[in-house]
């Protein structure tokens, strides 16, 4: 049916979406008014910084203020120290991360304060 080919094509579209904004690889800065890409979503994903880019189309983040696309991303992102590891944690909503001291932290920077995203 039509209906379902129009879904099929928009998961194939998601799963591609998903895929390229993973790749490290560099893009051109004007596809980020497009769709998320690899540095736009590098920037999501910055240590203690979780405060942007959260569509996979940056419409949203455009809309909501919260849109970051940088012309090439330098900044640490995602885990330290096998923090990875911790997959069970996550799945709680656990922050892994240790926190910046003097951010507000009262766990003593353990990152064991279950702080959701």
């Amino acid at each position: 049916t039509s209906r379902l080919k129009r879904s099929a094509g928009a998961l194939l579209l998601s799963g591609w979406a998903e895929l390229f904004y993973h790749w490290n690889v560099p893009t051109p800065y004007w596809i980020g008014y497009i769709i998320q890409r690899p540095e736009s979503h590098c920037v999501h994903h910055q240590m203690h910084k979780h405060t942007s880019n959260f569509g996979d189309l940056p419409v949203w983040d455009i809309l909501f203020g919260t849109f970051d696309n940088p012309r090439k991303f330098d900044a640490q992102c995602g885990f330290k120290d096998n923090r990875e590891l911790k997959l069970g944690a996550m799945l709680l909503g656990e922050d892994v991360n240790p926190r910046k001291p003097g951010n507000g932290d009262t766990t003593g920077g353990d990152g064991r304060d279950g702080g959701k995203r």
